[in-house]
Parts: structure tokens; sequence; C-alpha cells
């Protein structure tokens, strides 16, 4: 949802990687504003004195998401990738084993031969409505497959080289560190 058309996109890595534009805005309270627009005026006392807004500089995208800052270095950046990537995969397997196996956990056998064989059976079996779902899966993880070399390109040739550019960040609901990032 972060993403979404409210912030103009360019794409990066190929496609594989989405930017959103965002900017530095103003929040907190406008005492002037607040004035102009209840009527209020200075009594003879605080005439002349001038209280300073209480505004804060922050980035659009992450106020307007309730963005949590994330401070890491580039060693623990990169492990956390490491784990992310691998935490990527296996829920992307368990989709789709949960679709084939009724068995989100299922674990194929160890000969690649075999394995194929009971993946063709079980999707011989499955319901119009779950070959359509499976198709859905295996075309993200298809999808995920050809991205993969382009994000890790570039990662490794424009955020690890410029890391103290960058501000990383998880949604402020209940994400955990190595299930989401944006940066």
């Amino acid at each position: 949802d972060i993403g979404t058309d409210s912030y103009p996109k360019t794409t990066l890595a190929d496609g594989a990687v989405i930017g959103c534009e965002s900017k530095k805005i103003a929040v907190g309270v406008d005492e002037d504003a607040i004035a102009k627009a209840t009527g209020a005026n200075d009594s003879k006392e605080e005439a002349g004195e001038k209280m300073d807004s209480a505004n804060d500089m922050v980035i659009n995208i992450v106020n307007a998401h309730d963005l949590q800052k994330m401070e890491f270095d580039a060693k623990e950046f990169q492990a956390m990738l490491n784990g992310y990537w691998k935490l990527l995969k296996k829920t992307m397997d368990s989709e789709r084993y949960m679709i084939l196996f009724d068995n989100a956990d299922y674990k194929a056998p160890a000969d690649k031969a075999a394995a194929a064989t009971a993946e063709k059976e079980a999707e011989a079996k499955l319901s119009k409505a779950d070959k359509g779902a499976l198709a859905v899966v295996d075309k993200k993880l298809a999808t995920f497959k050809k991205n993969f070399p382009a994000i890790t390109k570039f990662i490794k040739e424009e955020i690890l080289p410029n890391f103290s550019e960058f501000d990383f960040y998880i949604p402020g609901d209940d994400a955990e560190l190595g299930s989401c990032l944006i940066i």
C-alpha cells in the first residue's frame, strides 16, 4: 500500500525496484493559522510576542504510513537481507505447497525427479480454482527469480557504496525487521 499511485514513481534495476518520490513536509501545530482561523487576537500583554510554530520537518511517505526508522550498519543490513531472501523464498514455497499438498510444511523428496513427479501428480488433482491460485503463486515465484539478480546488483552497486546516504524503514504496524524493508 505504500507505493500507491499517490506518489510519482520510477523503476530501477530493470524494473525490479520501485522508487517513490518523497519530499519533506512540515507537520505540527501552526499557532498563527489557528489564531487566524478562530479569530483570536493577541492580548495587549502578548502583543509583539511571536511564538514559534511547533512544526517538524518529516518525509511525507514516512509520516503518512507511520514508518519506523531502523538503524544498522552495512554488515547488519547484508545479514538482514540474506535472512529476508530465505524467508521470502520459504514463504512462496509454503504457499505453493499449501495449494498442492494441503500442507505448508511439505518436505519435497530429495530426488529432483521424484519431487517433480509428486508435484505433477498433486497438480493433476487440483480444482480449477486451485489451479488458478497455483498459477498466481508460480508467477510470483518466477518474477522473484527473474528479478533477484537485478535487485542484488542494485544493492551492491547503488546502496552499499552509498550506505550512509540511505535511511531504512519498516511499517509501523506489526512488521518485523527481516519481513519488510523500505529504503
